[in-house]
């Protein structure tokens, strides 16, 4: 489930301000700071602010890692026509 945290120390200033949790581990938490840094923080320095609601989940899109050539599964219609014409 995802959810929102205000860690002490960062969001001392503004107390409408959290910042999502990225992953658990035990008794801390990994978050992403605003200049796109990633830091561990103890579970007792946090408190929750926000859950996100199951009925509007984040998409996810599948992409393919750029290479050279691209590994997708293409039809070969030349080997398919010649199939057909020959009666397989």
């Amino acid at each position: 489930m995802d959810f929102a945290v205000r860690v002490k120390g960062i969001h001392d200033d503004d107390p409408n301000t959290a910042t999502w949790v990225l992953v658990v581990n035990g008794d801390r938490l990994l978050i992403a700071h605003d200049d796109k840094t990633l830091h561990w923080h103890p579970l007792k320095d946090c408190t929750f602010a926000k859950a996100a609601t199951p009925d509007h989940p984040r998409p996810v899109v599948a992409v393919q890692p750029r290479s050279a050539r691209p590994k997708l599964v293409t039809p070969n219609r030349v080997q398919r026509r010649a199939i057909e014409r020959n009666g397989g």
